[in-house]
């Protein structure tokens, strides 16, 4: 799987920060070909840990995957540092590009369960790694106003208390 890193070095050690120095932000812009790459390779875990059970699922799966993201991929303008291609002795200079940048693709509820235990085992930093095969997930991405989202909430929070056994719950 790809794994991002702890961002530690030998002076300094982020294991303690909320936010790390490295970290990619929610909502940054990604390239169309980064976003395929880790849905692909999220695919593929999915395949080695037996979620999708064959090679023709695992095909199907991930061309419906790309046509998503293609669809829901948009071009963005952007500023930045670039390598320079002219010969003029310069490594890099300020240009303006447009881009494709990724979208997001509808996980089932399966892959999404699968997806949220092996973020929660491979957690840097995060209390009771060794219960992620028993996490539940609350799938809520149905939900399209207050009052629903009240209502679910409530109820799986009861589902969650388990009668006063902590059932662990996202």
């Amino acid at each position: 799987p790809i794994l991002r890193s702890t961002a530690c070095n030998e002076e300094f050690c982020q294991a303690g920060r909320m936010i790390k120095t490295e970290e990619p932000r929610v909502g940054q812009d990604r390239s169309i070909g980064k976003v395929q790459d880790e849905a692909i390779d999220f695919l593929r875990q999915l395949h080695r840990d037996g979620v999708i059970e064959t090679a023709d699922q695992l095909t199907a799966r991930r061309e419906d995957v790309l046509q998503q993201l293609r669809k829901s991929s948009r071009f963005i303008a952007t500023t930045g540092r670039l390598p320079n291609k002219a010969h003029d002795g310069t490594a890099s200079t300020t240009r303006k590009q447009n881009m494709l940048v990724g979208g997001s693709w509808w996980q089932t509820y399966v892959e999404l369960q699968h997806g949220l235990r092996l973020a929660w085992q491979n957690s840097s930093k995060c209390i009771m790694r060794s219960e992620s095969s028993t996490l539940e997930l609350c799938d809520l991405r149905h939900i399209t106003t207050s009052r629903e989202m009240g209502r679910a909430l409530v109820e799986n929070m009861k589902k969650a208390f388990n009668n006063g056994t902590i059932a662990p719950t996202v």
